[in-house]
């Protein structure tokens, strides 16, 4: 942005005591500790372990297929608290394209007994119950 900041497009960016601080990709380096099977992190010639805490079967697989190369890495944040570190890291996943099949068609109707009934084809699936209605209907009019 150094650019842009000199010819007065842009403007020095503000942040706020809770932010974390930028880190784009190209200052950003992953690697895997075969001995371990750690994810290692190097930023700015700093050094850094990873924790990928309770759910680390997802974080895992997104963090393997970075390294791999079939994912790309998007600008991380890099924020303090209590003495740690923690990096958001970001990950730019390509959109499924979902293909409509014009010919199957969709009808629902409204009762009172079952809010919403959805007919596909030959087959019927309900929606919600007189019970769940009647309290949700009570509780927008309170």
């Amino acid at each position: 942005e150094r650019n842009a900041y000199w010819s007065g497009q842009h403007s020095l960016r503000n942040y706020k005591k809770g932010l974390g601080l930028p880190v784009p990709p190209s200052d950003f380096k992953l690697s895997r500790d075969e001995k371990s099977g750690e994810y290692k992190m190097m930023m700015y010639k700093l050094r850094f372990r990873t924790y990928l805490g309770r759910d680390r079967d997802d974080k895992h697989r997104m963090l393997a297929r970075a390294l791999a190369g079939r994912l790309k890495m998007g600008v991380g944040y890099l924020k303090p608290d209590k003495g740690r570190f923690y990096y958001y890291a970001t990950f730019h996943i390509d959109k499924e394209q979902n293909e409509l099949d014009e010919s199957v068609i969709a009808e629902a109707s409204l009762s009172l007994e079952v809010p919403v009934t959805v007919k596909i084809g030959k087959e019927q699936f309900q929606i919600g119950t007189k019970e769940e209605f009647l309290h949700r209907r009570l509780a927008i009019q309170a």
